[in-house]
């Protein structure tokens, strides 16, 4: 949402610190999603005992 309102909205001042909190946040997300992904698969692995990976 803070990323269409970085783009499309009237005001100059709300578009900057929409625009501000997109920067900051993103790296954030992107950490936090590929950190959970991480430990889901590792969960997986531990559940299957690496079934089907390992010969």
């Amino acid at each position: 949402m803070q990323a269409d309102i970085s783009h499309k909205h009237p005001d100059k001042s709300v578009r900057q610190k929409a625009d501000d909190m997109v920067g900051l946040m993103t790296p954030i997300v992107k950490a936090a999603s590929t950190d959970f992904g991480s430990e889901i698969a590792n969960s997986c692995l531990q559940v299957f005992g690496g079934h089907g990976y390992i010969r």
